[in-house]
């Protein structure tokens, strides 16, 4: 009768495991969610581009998707964004000391430098349409407020 040494028992039952992680490990490396297209772009207000401040993609469609960005000094911002159509929200305020915490006496809160309706779901004139990823080039959508 063959016997198999307690190394050699211990061995399989390790490579029995082993196999057992990549598997499970390998079933749930699919994909995360819907794809998403690169979206990217320049905010400006009156022709100069805004400073800083933030894009948001609000999605029309009842499986809501967001998608947001901050925008860099030069105004453009760089997102991931489902494909579909969307309402978009940009934000652009003073800036504030962020040393102190809101309840100091003197903290200043950030007042909107955009007309309100840009920075409300429910006025925002500005939409934009996502459309399916052609290849590595991004969809370029600009906003001039």
């Amino acid at each position: 009768m063959y016997r198999t040494t307690p190394s050699l028992r211990h061995l399989k039952q390790w490579l029995v495991l082993l196999l057992f992680v990549l598997l499970t490990v390998t079933v749930g490396c699919g994909e995360s969610g819907p794809a998403t297209t690169t979206v990217k772009g320049k905010v400006s207000l009156d022709g100069k581009p805004l400073p800083r401040g933030s894009v948001l993609f609000n999605s029309t469609e009842e499986a809501a998707s967001r998608a947001r960005s901050n925008i860099q000094p030069d105004g453009t911002y760089e997102l991931q964004a489902v494909p579909g159509e969307y309402k978009v929200i940009i934000t652009y305020q003073t800036e504030t000391d962020t040393t102190l915490d809101p309840d100091d006496p003197n903290y200043v809160a950030p007042e909107s430098l955009l007309p309100a309706n840009y920075s409300s779901l429910m006025r925002t004139p500005l939409k934009a349409t996502v459309g399916e990823s052609a290849g590595e080039e991004p969809t370029v959508i600009d906003f001039e407020l």
